[in-house]
């Protein structure tokens, strides 16, 4: 089953980008500092997205506008359209 985003969604994967920074004051483990940007990439996108987005299409979105979704086995990042702040696309393609 292929998943299909609906309501001006983008089905994304999230690009793993860990900085870790020595720090010489000790933190609990889970504590992590999060950058308030992430840069994905597109899987998929809903027909109804006003622009016309393709596959490998990388983007930077607010990190906390990625919403998980859960299912079975399978996780899913979805980033409405309007959360796109800048985008990396290939210039061949039209």
């Amino acid at each position: 089953m292929k998943p299909t985003p609906f309501n001006r969604h983008i089905l994304v994967s999230k690009e793993e980008t860990e900085t870790e920074n020595k720090s010489l004051v000790l933190v609990p483990e889970e504590y992590k500092e999060q950058e308030p940007f992430a840069m994905v990439r597109v899987i998929t996108a809903s027909q109804d997205c006003s622009r016309q987005w393709s596959g490998g299409d990388r983007l930077i979105v607010p990190i906390h506008t990625i919403e998980t979704l859960s299912y079975g086995a399978e996780k899913y990042s979805l980033v409405l359209e309007n959360h796109v702040l800048m985008g990396f696309c290939d210039k061949t393609k039209k």
